[in-house]
C-alpha cells in the first residue's frame, strides 16, 4: 500500500522523466529498423544504402543465425569482419552513433549497432578488430570529393611541387635542384605555385646560371589554367612571335615589344606545349591512377567525380579533341572489370562528345550490383565502381590566370573581361541537347559572366526539355554578380546546383 501511494504521488515531470529514460534505453540497446530499408520483409538494411538487389535464386544462403535477417539478405554466408572500440558515426538519422560495425569481404556494411547485435549478424567466428587502443578512433562513412582530375593528380604527386614557394629565389632554387636529376631528353614538369608568389614566373626566370639553358620545363599554376614554359620548351613547341592566340587561350607577350612570348600560357594555349611533350605510356598512366587512389584513400576519400586529365582538356570544346580522356576511361574500365578500383569513380567526359556518351549502354551510367556468378568479382554483394555520370564543359578560365569571364573589366586593365574558352552559343545548344538525352551536365564557371551563361543554359533546359530533377552542376561559381542575391535566386529557380570547393570561397 505504501508503494502504491508513493507511485500515485509522482509528479508529471517525474513520470515524463521516467518515460524519457526508458525511451533512451530502448534507443541505445534495441536494434533499430533502418528508415531507408526497402520493403523486403526484414525491416533491416545496410544504413548506407547498399544491398539494393537480392541474391540470385541459385545463390546458396547459409545464415549463421536465423534471426539475423540482414545477414541472410546481404551476407549470405560470406565472411565478415567486426570493428569496435571506436566512435562510429553512421550518417543515418535513425541510428547516428553505434558501438560496432560488421563489414563483408565485398566491402559492404553488413550490420551496425552494439557489439552483441553486430556479432549476431556476423556470426560468432567473425574476427573482431579493436580500433584505436584505449581512447578509440573516430570512424565516419567515406568522404566524397565531387571535383577532381584523377590521373592529373596522380602525376602531380610524383612531380616537382612548388605549392609552398613564395619568392623568385625559392622558385629558381627548386627548379635548379630538380633539373640536376633529369636525363638530357626529359622534361621538368610539375607546379602548384599560386598567389603566394609576388609575381608570375616567366621564361626569364629559367635564365639563371644555376639552370641549364637546354632545360625543357613546363610548370602549371595551382589552378591549372595557366603555366610557365622555359625558353627551350617554347622553342620545341614551336611557340614564337608569329604564333597566334588559339581560340579560348592566351600566349602572353613580352610588354617590351608586344610580340615575343614571355613563357606564360593561359587556358587553351596550354595545349601548344602539351602537344610537344612526350606522351606518357599506358602503364605510366595506370600507375598515376593508382598513386591517386592511394593518396585519396589515405585521406578517407572513397568516392570521386573525375573530370579527366587536365593536361588534355585544353581545346576539349572541339568534338573529338580529347581522345586521351577516353583512353583513360578505358584504363578505368579495365581496372573496374578486374575488380581493381578501390573507390567509386563518377566520370564526366567533355560536353563536346555528348553524343558519344549518350550512345553508351545506359547501365554504364550507374553503379550496378554484381551477380553472384560474375567471375570478375570475388564475392556476391560487390558492385561496379565506375560509371559515366554525365558530361562537362568549360566556359572560362580562372581568376589567377586572369581568364575568369567577368561582366566588368579587371580593375587594372579596362579592356580585359577575361576569356570565354568556347563558343558560348554552341555551348548552350550542346547543353540542351545533352540534357534532352538525359545526361547530367556540369560546367566550369568562375566569373560572374560565365555564371550568367551557365544559368541561361539551365533555364533553356527547363523551358525546352521540361521540369525534372536534372541537377545541372555549376562548377566553382566563384564570383556572383550584383545584386548579390540575384544569381543565387536564378540558380534555385533553375533547379541547378552550385558545386563549390573551399578554394573558391
Amino acid at each position: 500500500p505504501e508503494r502504491r501511494a508513493h507511485m500515485v504521488g509522482l509528479t508529471g515531470r517525474q513520470v515524463a522523466g521516467a518515460f524519457a529514460a526508458l525511451g533512451l534505453a530502448i534507443g541505445i540497446f534495441w536494434p533499430v529498423p533502418n528508415p531507408h530499408a526497402e520493403a523486403n520483409g526484414s525491416g533491416m538494411a545496410c544504413p548506407l544504402g547498399y544491398g539494393s538487389e537480392k541474391p540470385a535464386a541459385t545463390t546458396k544462403i547459409t545464415a549463421r543465425d536465423p534471426h539475423a535477417a540482414w545477414f541472410r539478405r546481404y551476407g549470405g554466408g560470406l565472411s565478415a569482419r567486426i570493428y569496435t572500440n571506436a566512435s562510429f558515426w553512421t550518417g543515418d538519422a535513425g541510428i547516428p552513433w553505434v558501438q560496432a560495425i560488421a563489414v563483408t569481404e565485398a566491402g559492404r556494411v553488413l550490420a551496425i549497432g552494439n557489439l552483441p547485435t553486430v556479432t549476431l549478424a556476423a556470426g560468432p567466428d567473425a574476427p573482431v578488430h579493436h580500433l584505436g587502443g584505449e581512447k578509440g578512433d573516430f570512424v565516419v562513412p567515406g568522404l566524397f570529393d565531387t571535383h577532381l582530375h584523377l590521373v592529373s593528380g596522380g602525376f602531380r604527386l610524383a612531380e616537382l611541387n612548388l605549392a609552398d614557394v613564395k619568392t623568385r629565389d625559392e622558385f629558381v632554387e627548386r627548379v635548379a635542384a630538380a633539373a640536376k636529376g633529369l636525363k638530357a631528353d626529359q622534361w621538368l614538369v610539375g607546379g602548384g605555385y599560386g598567389s603566394e608568389l609576388d609575381e608570375d614566373p616567366t621564361a626569364e626566370w629559367f635564365d639563371h646560371p644555376s639552370i641549364p639553358k637546354t632545360l625543357k620545363a613546363w610548370l602549371l599554376r595551382a589552378d591549372a589554367h595557366t603555366g610557365v614554359a622555359s625558353r627551350e620548351s617554347l622553342r620545341v613547341s614551336g611557340i614564337d612571335a608569329s604564333t597566334p592566340d588559339p581560340v579560348g587561350g592566351v600566349v602572353v607577350r613580352d610588354p617590351a615589344d608586344g610580340k615575343t612570348p614571355n613563357g606564360i600560357l593561359r587556358d587553351n594555349a596550354i595545349g601548344l606545349v602539351t602537344a610537344a611533350r612526350p606522351a606518357k605510356s599506358e602503364e605510366e598512366r595506370r600507375e598515376a591512377f593508382k598513386r591517386a587512389f592511394d593518396h585519396l584513400l589515405s585521406m578517407g576519400v572513397t568516392s570521386v567525380c573525375d573530370f579527366g586529365d587536365i593536361d588534355h582538356l585544353a581545346g576539349s570544346h572541339i568534338t573529338g579533341n580529347a581522345e586521351r580522356v577516353w583512353k583513360d576511361l578505358d584504363i578505368l574500365r579495365a581496372m573496374d572489370d578486374a575488380g581493381e578500383l578501390p573507390l567509386r569513380v563518377s566520370h564526366y567526359p567533355p560536353l563536346a562528345d555528348w553524343e558519344r556518351v549518350a550512345d553508351i549502354d545506359f547501365r554504364d551510367r550507374m553503379f550496378r550490383d554484381v551477380k553472384s556468378d560474375d567471375a570478375r568479382y570475388k564475392a556476391y554483394g560487390d558492385r561496379t565502381r565506375l560509371r559515366l555520370a554525365g558530361v562537362k564543359a568549360f566556359l572560362d578560365g580562372s581568376l589567377g590566370a586572369r581568364t575568369a569571364l567577368m561582366r566588368e573589366p579587371y580593375e587594372d586593365d579596362g579592356d580585359d573581361k577575361g576569356v570565354a574558352v568556347c563558343d558560348l552559343d554552341e555551348f548552350k545548344k550542346r547543353a540542351v541537347a545533352a540534357d534532352a538525352a538525359n545526361l547530367q551536365v556540369a560546367v566550369h564557371a568562375i566569373g560572374d559572366a560565365a555564371v550568367d551563361v551557365a544559368l541561361d543554359a539551365a533555364e533553356a533546359m527547363k523551358d525546352l526539355n521540361g521540369n525534372r530533377d536534372r541537377r545541372f552542376r555549376i562548377e566553382h561559381t566563384q564570383h556572383l554578380g550584383a545584386p548579390i542575391e540575384s544569381q543565387p535566386k536564378r540558380i534555385a529557380m533553375a533547379g541547378a546546383v552550385s558545386s563549390v570547393q573551399p578554394e573558391f570561397m
